[in-house]
């Protein structure tokens, strides 16, 4: 996975995030809006708070 595919879609599944898109989606071509809206939440990534204190 590329580092920039991961970036997205941490962004696009944070809280929020999809409230923003729904007023915005349509700026993008059909075939990102259909991958990123397909995209599953990254759960694998620890939150910034544990990478910050070195607690994972």
């Amino acid at each position: 996975m590329g580092e920039l595919d991961l970036h997205m879609r941490v962004y696009y599944h944070r809280p929020g995030v999809k409230t923003w898109w729904s007023l915005r989606r349509r700026m993008f071509a059909a075939g990102f809006r259909n991958y990123l809206e397909a995209t599953q939440p990254i759960s694998d990534i620890a939150p910034l708070s544990q990478l910050v204190t070195g607690t994972r």
